[in-house]
C-alpha cells in the first residue's frame, strides 16, 4: 500500500509539473547504452565552379542575423550579405560570392585573423573542405 501511495504522489508531481521520466526497472538503460547525439560533419568535397562564400554566422532568425551582420561591419569594415538558404538558415556572408575559391580562402584568413576563428568557406551545398 505503501508503495502505491508513492507512485499516487509521484505521479500528482509529474503531471502537475510536466516531467515524467520512465523506468521500466531492467537494466536495459544504463550509462553505456545511453545514446548521445552529436553534430555530424559530413566530408564535403569543392565544387568546381562555386559560388563559394565565406561565412562566419548561420541564424533561424533574421532580427539577429541582422543585428550580426551589423556588427561585423563595424568589425571587419567590408561588404556584409546575408543571405537566405533552401534550408531556412539565415547565413551572415562576408564579401558576397566568388568564384574563385583562392581569393575566398584569402578573405577566410583575413576574417579568422579580426575575431571570426569559426569563419568557413561554403558553397550552395554546404561547408566545403579541402581534399
Amino acid at each position: 500500500m505503501k508503495n502505491l501511495f508513492n507512485f499516487i504522489i509521484s505521479a500528482s508531481i509529474i503531471f502537475l509539473t510536466g516531467f515524467f521520466i520512465y523506468s521500466c526497472g531492467c537494466n536495459c538503460y544504463d550509462e553505456e547504452n545511453i545514446i548521445k547525439v552529436d553534430t555530424i560533419r559530413k566530408k564535403i568535397t569543392v565544387s568546381e565552379t562555386g559560388p563559394y562564400y565565406v561565412q562566419i554566422g548561420a541564424f533561424v532568425n533574421k532580427e539577429n542575423a541582422d543585428n550580426y551582420a551589423i556588427i561585423a561591419k563595424s568589425k571587419l569594415s567590408t561588404s556584409i550579405v546575408i543571405k537566405l538558404f533552401p534550408d531556412g538558415i539565415y547565413r551572415v556572408l562576408v564579401g558576397g560570392e566568388s568564384d574563385d575559391l583562392k581569393k575566398t580562402e584569402e578573405a577566410l584568413e583575413f576574417v579568422k585573423s579580426h575575431g571570426y576563428p569559426d569563419a568557413m568557406i561554403r558553397d550552395d551545398a554546404g561547408p566545403i573542405l579541402k581534399k
